[in-house]
This record gives C-alpha cells, structure tokens and sequence, in this order.
C-alpha cells in the first residue's frame, strides 16, 4: 500500500513559497507601471510566469489593481498570465 507522498513540512513550505510568489509579482507590477508611467505610457502588458502565482493569485492582484483605479485585463497564454494594464 503506497504512503500519502507529502509530509506536513513539505505542505506548509509550498504555502510559504506561494505567498513569496505573490509578492514578488505584486513587487513586479508596481515596478513595471512605475516605469512604464515615468516613460509617459498609458497601458502596459505584464507578463507573470503561471509557475509563480495561482490563478486565483492572479485575481487577487486584478482586484487589487483594480481598487487602485487602473482598467485590467488578464490573459493567459501558457506559461504566462498577462495584465494589460491601463491608467488613461
């Protein structure tokens, strides 16, 4: 009989990993639009790798974005969600 192959350490360093994707992305966001503002933008396109956050991380950051006042779109096109983001 095969064993439960993830031991309760193994679970919560992938919950600890997840959030630091989700941060690292977020800081990502903030940076691109920063730059892309600075150089006189009004829309940029973001692409975060699907290996960092979830998908319902992904729409957590639209949200968060959205409350912020930008328009987001989300795509997917594997391996990258992509946020089109729109400030005009």
């Amino acid at each position: 009989m095969d064993k439960i192959g993830i031991s309760v350490d193994q679970a919560r360093q992938n919950i600890q990993a997840s959030q630091a994707g989700i941060e690292e992305a977020r800081a990502k966001l903030t940076r691109e639009i920063d730059i892309a503002s600075k150089g006189l933008l009004k829309t940029h396109r973001i692409p975060v790798n699907k290996l960092q956050i979830s998908a319902a991380q992904a729409g957590q950051l639209v949200s968060e974005l959205q409350e912020l006042g930008f328009s987001v779109e989300l795509s997917e096109l594997d391996p990258f969600y992509t946020f089109i983001v729109t400030w005009a």
